[in-house]
Order: C-alpha cells, then sequence, then structure tokens
C-alpha cells in the first residue's frame, strides 16, 4: 500500500526486446506479421533568421499527414514534451532537434523525422528526412522552397512526400492559422492530459495560451488541431462539458488524435471515468498506432488499482511496438503490484537493455527492487542518481523511502528534505507532497508532533487531500484537537484532478 502511494515514475526509454514469456510467467503478445514503425517527428531545427515557431509547425503538419496514413505508429508532440519536462526543454527549444537520436531510444521510436529551415532569399527553404534508428539508413527525403507565406502548402507537400502516401485533404492551408496554431502548441507543452494530470496551467499563463489558440481559431475556423487545443482551455477553464462537445465535432469529420485526448481529459475532470475509457477505445480501435492513447489506457487502470486490466493494455502497446522500453516498464510495474516480483523485475531490466544509464528508467527498476524488499540492489542504484542533471527527485523521494523502511530516520529525513528542494517544478507538486507526508511519518516515529503537524500542513499546501492520519506512526494522535484539525481541514478542501507521477508518454 505504501509503494502504491509513492507510484514509480512513468519510464520512456529506448526500444528493446520483450522479456520472454516464460521468463515472465505470462504470456506473450503476439507480433503481428509485419510490425509497424514507430515513428518520431521533431521540430525541425530553425536556422537564424527564421521565425522560431516555423519548427513546430512543420513538425505538426508532418504529424497530422503520419497519424492520418494509419499504417504505423505515431508518436504525438505531448509524449515528447512529457521527456522534454524532465529536461527543462519546451517544444521551441533549439537543443531538442539536435538531440533527434536520443529523443528516440527515449520514446521508443523506430523511424525519425528531422529537418531544418533555413533562410533562402526572401522566403524559405526546409529540408526534410526520415531516417531509420536501427540502421540509420534514409526511408524519404524530401526539400522545397518558397514564401513564407506559403508554408501551409510546403509543409503538406513535404509531409506527402516524407511519408510516401497517398495525399489527404491539407491540415490548413491559412499561413496565420499555421502560425498561431503552433505558437499555441508551444503554449500548451507543458500541460499533461494524463489520468492525474494536475492544472499546470491557470490565471495568466491559462491567458497567454488563449491568444494564440483564439487567433488560430478566428484564422480558419475548420483547423480542427485549433479546435483540440482549444477544447483543452475550455476544460482548464472549468468547463468541461463545452471542452467536451468541442473536442467530440472533431473527432466525427477528421482523425486529429490531440482531439481524442481533449475529450478524455474533460471526461476524466468531470469524473466521468467510463465515458473517458470509451473515448479513447474507440479511437483505439480505429487508429491502433495510437500509443498515446493506449498509454493512457494503461496508466487509467493502474490509477484505480486495476493491476490485470492495466497489465492487458500493456500487452496491446506492446502488440504494436514488441519492446517498447516504456510500456515493458509499465507492464513491469503492473505485474510488482499482481505479485509477480521477479517477472516485474525481468521486464524493468528489459527495458534498460539499450539504454543502461536512462534515470527514469532506472528509478523504475530501483522500485521495482525495493517491491521485492531488495533494498540493498535499489540503493546502489538510486545513490547515483541523485546527482543526475537535471535533478530527479524521485529518486531522492524513493531513497528515503528505503532509509525509513530501514528506521535510519535521520538518513530518510535527508532525503525526503533533498526530494523537495529539487522538486521546484508546478508539476512536481504531488511530488513535493509525498515527501512533506513522508516527513510527518519519520516525525511520527520520533514522537516530534511539531515536525508532523508542519509536515502535514505543507503537504496539504502541495495538494494531498488525503493525509496519511491513519498511518501507524501518526494515529497515536488522533484526539489532539490540532492534529485532528489538520486532517480534517485537508480531507475537506473540494477534491481536484491529482499530478501525474511524472511525465509519461503520456507517453504516455
Amino acid at each position: 500500500m505504501r509503494m502504491r502511494t509513492l507510484g514509480p515514475l512513468v519510464a520512456c526509454a529506448a526500444s528493446v526486446a520483450l522479456v520472454s514469456a516464460a521468463r515472465a510467467g505470462e504470456p506473450a503478445p503476439p507480433e503481428p506479421a509485419a510490425t509497424p514503425e514507430t515513428v518520431l517527428v521533431l521540430p525541425l531545427v530553425v536556422q537564424p533568421g527564421v521565425p522560431d515557431w516555423t519548427g513546430v509547425a512543420v513538425a505538426e503538419v508532418v504529424l497530422d499527414a503520419v497519424a492520418l496514413d494509419n499504417a504505423n505508429n505515431f508518436l504525438t508532440l505531448k509524449q515528447l514534451d512529457s521527456v522534454l519536462r524532465r529536461r527543462d526543454q519546451r517544444l521551441n527549444d533549439v537543443r531538442v532537434p539536435l538531440a533527434g537520436p536520443e529523443l528516440a531510444h527515449t520514446l521508443g521510436a523506430t523511424r525519425l523525422v528531422t529537418g531544418t529551415i533555413m533562410a533562402h532569399g526572401d522566403g524559405l527553404s526546409i529540408d526534410l528526412q526520415s531516417t531509420s534508428i536501427k540502421d540509420g539508413s534514409v526511408f524519404a527525403q524530401a526539400h522545397a522552397e518558397g514564401p513564407l507565406k506559403t508554408l501551409p502548402k510546403m509543409a503538406h507537400g513535404l509531409a506527402i512526400e516524407i511519408s510516401k502516401q497517398t495525399p489527404k485533404s491539407p491540415m490548413t492551408m491559412s499561413p496565420t492559422a499555421l502560425e498561431q496554431l503552433a505558437r499555441c502548441a508551444i503554449e500548451l507543452d507543458h500541460q499533461s492530459l494524463a489520468p492525474r494530470a494536475r492544472t499546470f496551467m491557470s490565471g495568466a499563463k491559462l491567458e497567454l495560451a488563449s491568444v494564440p489558440c483564439d487567433a488560430a481559431l478566428k484564422a480558419d475556423s475548420k483547423l480542427g488541431l485549433a479546435h483540440a487545443y482549444h477544447a483543452i482551455l475550455t476544460a482548464l477553464h472549468g468547463d468541461n462539458a463545452g471542452a467536451r462537445k468541442e473536442a467530440a465535432a472533431v473527432s466525427r469529420t477528421r482523425f486529429v488524435p490531440i482531439a481524442s485526448l481533449a475529450e478524455w481529459f474533460a471526461a476524466r475532470r468531470a469524473n466521468d471515468i467510463e465515458g473517458s475509457r470509451k473515448v479513447l477505445e474507440k479511437a483505439v480501435l480505429a487508429h491502433p498506432g495510437f500509443l498515446h492513447a493506449i498509454g493512457y489506457l494503461g496508466e487509467d487502470r493502474q490509477e484505480l488499482n486495476e493491476d490485470a486490466a492495466a497489465f492487458e493494455w500493456w500487452r496491446k502497446y506492446l502488440e504494436r511496438a514488441p519492446g517498447h522500453p516504456w510500456a515493458t516498464a509499465r507492464a513491469g510495474r503492473a505485474l510488482a503490484r499482481l505479485n509477480k516480483m521477479d517477472a516485474a523485475i525481468a521486464f524493468t531490466q528489459k527495458a534498460l537493455v539499450s539504454s543502461p544509464n536512462d534515470p527514469e528508467l532506472l528509478i523504475e527498476l530501483a522500485s521495482r527492487y525495493i517491491d521485492a524488499k531488495r533494498l540493498d540492489e535499489a540503493e546502489k542504484i538510486l545513490i547515483p542518481l541523485l546527482t543526475v542533471k537535471p535533478p530527479r527527485p524521485l529518486a531522492a523521494l524513493r531513497l528515503g523511502y528505503l532509509y525509513q523502511t530501514q528506521g535510519k530516520l535521520k538518513s530518510a529525513r535527508e532525503q525526503f528534505l533533498k526530494a523537495v528542494t529539487l522538486a521546484q517544478r508546478d508539476d512536481e507538486a504531488r511530488t513535493r507532497a509525498i515527501a512533506y507526508a513522508d516527513l510527518a511519518q519519520v516525525a511520527g516515529k520520533e514522537g516530534l508532533l511539531d515536525n508532523a503537524l508542519e509536515a502535514l500542513r505543507a503537504a496539504a499546501h502541495e495538494g494531498m487531500r488525503k493525509l496519511p492520519c491513519e498511518a501507524p506512526e501518526l494515529v497515536q494522535w488522533k484526539g489532539n484537537a490540532e492534529f485532528d484539525q489538520v486532517c480534517a481541514s485537508a480531507a475537506a478542501q473540494p477534491p481536484g484532478p491529482e499530478e501525474e507521477d511524472v511525465v509519461s508518454v503520456e507517453l504516455q
């Protein structure tokens, strides 16, 4: 139960083979006759003199074409963002397109689409290529030149050429709409749509994002992706019914992955769990390469402790993308919750084969060792992760829990405080809340009521509604007026969406 509360970090890593069925004690998912590629489209490199939004704009158009083709798996830009958040980067960060192979490994892609946009006279010159992650071979190349106002037409032509598919209708032919769409995507990038997604955008941030999203729709009222982003904003403004209606209308006329995710997001915020599931199940049935949706359906079951059902969704994921590291690690987590510890560890070890230094996957493996009470092995993994850059506060949180279980209270307190210090981003509120709750329990073991109260108040301030007031370490103070008031006040707060543990890939 204690480790359920912590909930391990979503792992995203390189594409590797699934552990054998016999070793895992579970039937292996059948591989498709022809395994589809898993395509990652990165924002393009933008050279000096070119508007910074153009790299994201072209990526959105190419990704739209890949999704409509319905032949291969595809990774959304929000799945990419789930990795970038851990690196303190955004979609339009100049470092992103330069880290193509590394990001492809992390996200489990087998094919990578990259490109460059250069100034060319009074216009632009765009080069795209699609390459194999396995051997670097080039699948397709494309080139276009023209004035900035023709970017939608150029991007659409490039998308068709690079994906070698039958032409589909363009996303938009309005240069203004495409520019504002890209700006909207950039402003919304860090807002997760995952099962426990916390509201990252509010107030000034929300209003800032609304400006380009509204402008995109004003320029092209039929732009489905703009409606999808607008639906997310509508949900963040509290109108879940309006958001669901707008997103559903998009899906009736064109497959827009973000529209399905927006409808799911609004349904989840309205606490319509069954309705949200139906949205993504329908999308996956029609578009089986929609890995983002499959991942959310697996996460959804895990968040509700439906671990057998969660494992089945990870199997479905692995049927489409055999050996996908994140899905493999999440399947391992589900097996641990089903008390199949050896299989859980084996799955997670397999996820690390081609990316042995991936911090998220190493935290997952340490978590599996903690589940199995193999604490020495977990400690050896976690200690080096405390110095990884950017910091991984969840490593300190896990290590603190490990020390707490061993009765090393001083060491546990040090790690929980370190987790609080390192978890500075808005989307890490849940990590801070858990660390404070753990500090309260350490104080309970030491008999320090004032310290426990201070930590519990801090956990509540970070959004924790169900404080560990019934934990063995704290129950000693039930009946104390101040203790009871802190616990009751937190529980009385209106329920809200919880933050995801991490970044999913969303992976998701």
